[in-house]
């Protein structure tokens, strides 16, 4: 079976039970596979109303935002959580995606995203004493100020 019929078996599955969180993430997961980011982002979203407490799924939906060029919504997605929820720790899967250091044919977004995420990290760390993580499996691209 392809994929794209797995996909529309689950959102069949999804509209006769529009209220089980499981069936949503499957649905991410399958539209990450054939990258359509938007309908991950969405499928996830849907999960999480259903789940406000997995973290794990916060994730998921912070890397998928952080992976299909929506970083801003990302950070501000992990500022919300962590102002929100105990405990306060923010791990960043592919932070590489996130704060990466900028190419020289311009980079002045990668540069907005970079100083949000700076203004993230020193406020969240004053006011509410978060622990902030990251990872990546490229370490060389990681700006210097976050190491």
């Amino acid at each position: 079976m392809h994929v794209d019929q797995v996909a529309r078996l689950f959102n069949e599955a999804a509209q006769i039970s529009s209220d089980d969180a499981d069936v949503h993430i499957v649905l991410g997961v399958l539209y990450n596979l054939s990258r359509e980011y938007d309908k991950v982002i969405g499928s996830f979203r849907t999960a999480l109303i259903l789940k406000p407490r997995d973290y794990s799924l916060r994730n998921k939906l912070g890397a998928t935002q952080a992976n299909s060029v929506q970083s801003a919504e990302a950070i501000l997605a992990y500022q919300q959580d962590a102002e929100k929820n105990t405990p306060p720790i923010i791990f960043i899967d592919e932070i590489g995606s996130i704060a990466s250091k900028p190419d020289k044919t311009g980079g002045e977004i990668e540069w907005r995203i970079v100083s949000q995420l700076h203004t993230l990290m020193d406020g969240l760390i004053f006011r509410a004493r978060v622990i902030v993580m990251g990872a990546t499996n490229r370490p060389s691209n990681i700006i210097p100020t976050l190491n």
